[in-house]
């Protein structure tokens, strides 16, 4: 696992939706292990590109500020997207506050999963606990209309653990906890499907290594983070 400061992955083009029936996965592995200041709502898991709007490409935080259907504040999950034209904010509350019960995110596995579909080309954001057990999720409008992307965040590397503000240089909005993998995917439609289905069993679990191949060739993985090696270079 990864427990920071922050990590970067120098600029993968081939992270931006073009022309075609593609369809892309980003998966990520997270403990929270605590909440953050009052002063600083959100935490950055991941994310490619800087600030929040056009120079933006994607981005995963934690938001202590997120409020649940019953509109009580117990912190959540966003996913933010932004492509030509398009963008798309999704939230997934996870904890609980009621008078007979007060629960956050805070300790407990979580699997996040931003998607863009190649036939809808909807964005979903899913949450699922160490059991595989959906803990919640969220479904988008359409953020690409098939064209290339030429939307913000095409000289930015992807971060890990902490986001960025301006142009090539990190904010302070540290994630608090530990990171166990990041997963990157890109494929059609038949790709996309493997893909899923592939993790689907695997929630809690690295991807063992005599299904490397076949997740690269059958699912479209071309990143797999496992950030347990001590390698600073991957």
């Amino acid at each position: 696992t990864f427990d920071g400061p922050y990590g970067r992955i120098k600029t993968r083009s081939f992270m931006y939706p073009g022309t075609g029936t593609i369809a892309w996965y980003i998966g990520v592995g997270v403990v929270l292990a605590k909440m953050p200041n009052p002063a600083q709502t959100v935490m950055y898991v991941a994310s490619k590109g800087y600030g929040s709007g056009a120079n933006l490409h994607w981005s995963i935080v934690y938001d202590s500020s997120i409020q649940n259907g019953a509109s009580q504040i117990v912190g959540g999950w966003r996913a933010l997207f932004n492509a030509t034209g398009d963008s798309a904010s999704l939230e997934v509350a996870d904890g609980q506050n009621s008078s007979t019960a007060y629960e956050t995110a805070v300790g407990r596995y979580r699997f996040l999963e931003l998607t863009i579909d190649d036939a809808t080309k909807k964005l979903a954001f899913y949450v699922y606990d160490a059991a595989g057990t959906l803990v919640g999720s969220a479904l988008g409008n359409a953020v690409w209309a098939g064209t290339d992307y030429t939307g913000g965040g095409t000289s930015e590397d992807i971060t890990i653990g902490v986001g960025m503000d301006t142009s090539n240089t990190i904010n302070s909005k540290y994630f608090a906890g530990t990171i166990a993998e990041l997963r990157l995917a890109v494929g059609t439609s038949s790709k996309h499907a493997y893909m899923q289905g592939l993790y689907a069993s695997r929630w809690s679990k690295e991807i063992p290594d005599n299904l490397i191949a076949s997740a690269q060739s059958g699912g479209g993985l071309f990143g797999y983070y496992r950030l347990n090696d001590a390698n600073a270079n991957g």
